[in-house]
């Protein structure tokens, strides 16, 4: 009986440590309600949302015509003022205080909108060969000289499964869905062009390596210093590949228009990425959007490239609140 006793807190002690070991590398690959379990029990702090946007509409809105009419038109305060139009999914909402900054710190109007549905936006773009978005198209008919539109998506959209890496090994090439994008968007941004408007794609942020919530790899790294979230500059480029064809190969063909590339500021450090700094302070708030943080690295940038699209230049970016 005695000998009983040691071995089964041995057992007990082996089960745990399985257990949690189990749970560790497991946790990230739990769907997102539950994959936060030992994040909480070790205390890990959680990470913000993405700010709430009342343009961002969701499902099939038979009123899209009144959402399209608040979000994206009216505002000029005069005459000559002029608006900064964001179009795209919810990577153009996480980039969106950064354009509203931007927008108020030059006095222009900061106009948005997403909507959900397969009919409007870059879904439509990819899907649909041949015809112009309500929304695109609102921006068409209501778009005055000067004016900026800037175009941010997930890159996902134009690959085979939006939030997987695609294989090293494997040499990319356009789809159907990227020449789409490219015949469509032509047609609007040569509309645009005529107009005297300013047109800026945006191309994506980073994609982390696995599809799970921040905090589960923020206690990744907590205790191993590593996580299963961290990407490389070579695979996060590479999955990018159709995107950065699409934007090279409109530009081309329209060379008023201008591309930001988020990338150059994010990887000019290291050639790793990881969903925390070196304080722990989160730079993602899930596996494809940003923070707080992570905007106010790339504010510069930003600033630069679209102070050039302004007669006079924009006001100290610490002053746009």
């Amino acid at each position: 009986d005695e000998m009983k006793l040691p071995t089964i807190f041995l057992i007990l002690l082996i089960s745990s440590l399985a257990i949690f070991a189990l749970l560790f590398n497991a946790s990230s690959r739990l769907p997102k309600g539950f994959n936060n379990i030992l994040a909480h029990f070790f205390e890990v702090p959680l990470v913000t949302a993405i700010p709430p946007n009342n343009c961002f509409v969701a499902g099939r809105s038979p009123k899209y015509s009144k959402a399209l009419e608040r979000c994206l038109g009216n505002r000029r305060q005069g005459a000559n003022s002029k608006k900064f139009f964001l179009l795209g999914d919810s990577h153009a909402q996480h980039l969106f205080p950064l354009a509203e900054k931007f927008a108020k710190s030059t006095n222009r109007s900061m106009r948005f909108v997403n909507f959900q549905s397969g009919e409007f936006g870059i879904r439509s773009l990819i899907g649909n060969l041949g015809k112009i978005p309500p929304d695109f198209q609102y921006v068409i008919d209501d778009a005055q000289a000067g004016d900026i539109l800037a175009i941010s998506f997930h890159r996902g959209r134009l690959n085979s499964s939006r939030d997987k890496h695609l294989p090293l090994h494997i040499a990319v090439k356009p789809n159907s869905g990227t020449k789409n994008f490219i015949a469509n968007l032509s047609v609007i941004l040569s509309a645009l062009t005529k107009k005297g408007v300013h047109t800026v794609l945006l191309l994506d942020t980073p994609l982390m390596k696995s599809i799970t919530t921040s905090e589960t790899c923020a206690l990744q790294i907590k205790i191993t210093g590593n996580s299963v979230c961290k990407i490389t500059k070579h695979q996060d480029l590479h999955t990018r590949w159709r995107q950065e064809y699409a934007f090279s190969e409109l530009k081309r063909s329209i060379p008023q228009i201008a591309i930001w590339d988020p990338l150059e500021v994010i990887y000019s450090v290291s050639d790793d990425f990881d969903v925390v700094d070196s304080n722990n302070i989160y730079l993602m708030r899930d596996w494809n959007h940003v923070t707080g943080k992570t905007l106010s690295t790339l504010e510069p940038s930003f600033f630069s490239l679209m102070s050039k699209f302004n007669p006079e230049r924009p006001t100290d970016p610490s002053s746009a609140k």
